[in-house]
């Protein structure tokens, strides 16, 4: 390692306009000055290729890696398209979990498969895929389904893009050309038993910063725009019109937490992480989990403040969560500095060092 503070280079993508440039300068920026202040020496660099990626850790010499993806675009065979092991690989400290985690996380069906074997209740649902020939499979599962609503949601994106109130679907004919539109729109579909729109339904997002049992979980209520709407749409997503609130009952919270230390443990997530989970007719179901949280945003933001956390303070929890990881599995020794131990109030210090 470096003499003197610890260097974290924080990767993300090419910017694909003017608008994102300014958005992810903003971002980035605050993250960079919450890191000072924690006494990491961070710098924030935009890379659209493995060889950019190296030239950006030739030049600044980080200890760690922080990046906004988890590998390039193109064929997943080679090891080399994974930033993580890209990090590893060159002596350096990854911040966030393996790479298999991302995967598993990026496709909302293998996920699902994965909560099944492992006892997580998540809806019911079937897939309706787009092959490179135009064929479409899955549509003739939709003379099958029954349980109606179902929600329809592209397979492998986050952020609820790609859903809006005509995403619930009440009948097969809704349903077939929804399904139809998602997956030649995306690719593959997910169409999912619904259960939400109920007087009893709710939802919550929670976040996780460390790892396993003494990671630190952080639940917090969605609150729609209007009460009656039926989804999250990526408009209101998109426009703030959400509102994340505190669980105000003890005993939900804590059937909530216990679900998304479940969630988060099977997928072997790791420094930090967020999912989403549904309440419909008094069962909790995990629905999403998003392995590569956008952080800092407001939705991280308002999970960490239930846990008392301030937004420079969670950042630097989720660099300190990783320290200690990297430690502990061998890959990388980088002493917390001291400004970790005065900005992070003392429990939470010590539980994510211990």
């Amino acid at each position: 390692m470096a003499t003197g503070l610890p260097r974290l280079l924080i990767a993300s993508g090419v910017p694909r306009d003017e608008g994102e440039l300014k958005a992810e300068a903003e971002r980035f920026g605050k993250m960079e000055a919450a890191l000072r202040r924690g006494g990491v020496v961070a710098r924030h660099v935009a890379v659209g290729s493995c060889g950019e990626l190296a030239e950006a850790l030739d030049s600044f010499g980080p200890d760690m890696l922080f990046s906004s993806f988890f590998r390039f675009p193109g064929p997943r065979s080679g090891e080399a398209a994974y930033l993580r092991e890209i990090a590893i690989g060159s002596g350096l400290a990854w911040i966030g979990s393996y790479s298999d985690t991302m995967e598993l996380a990026l496709s909302k069906p293998r996920m699902k498969t994965h909560w099944r074997l492992c006892g997580i209740p998540t809806p019911d649902w079937f897939t309706v895929r787009k092959f490179k020939d135009g064929s479409i499979e899955g549509l003739e599962l939709i003379e099958g389904a029954r349980d109606f609503p179902y929600i329809v949601k592209p397979a492998e994106e986050g952020n609820s893009r790609g859903i809006d109130e005509s995403s619930v679907a009440r009948r097969p004919g809704e349903l077939y050309t929804k399904a139809r539109l998602v997956a030649e729109s995306y690719g593959e579909a997910l169409v999912e038993r619904f259960v939400s729109g109920g007087e009893d339904s709710r939802e919550f997002t929670v976040a996780m910063i460390g790892d396993g049992a003494k990671a630190i979980i952080a639940p917090v209520e969605i609150k729609k725009a209007q009460a009656d709407a039926l989804v999250v749409s990526e408009a209101d997503k998109e426009t703030q019109a959400t509102n994340p609130v505190p669980i105000e009952e003890q005993r939900l919270k804590e059937r909530v937490s216990h679900l998304a230390r479940r969630v988060f443990a099977m997928a072997q997530a790791r420094d930090y992480a967020r999912c989403d989970i549904l309440l419909h007719e008094g069962k909790l179901y995990a629905i999403e989990m998003n392995g590569q949280p956008m952080v800092p945003d407001r939705w991280f933001s308002a999970c960490a403040a239930d846990a008392g956390l301030d937004e420079a303070q969670y950042l630097n929890a989720i660099v300190l969560a990783s320290m200690t990881a990297n430690a502990r599995s061998g890959y990388a020794f980088i002493p917390a500095p001291p400004e970790m131990r005065t900005i992070l109030p003392a429990q939470v210090f010590e539980r994510l060092t211990a």
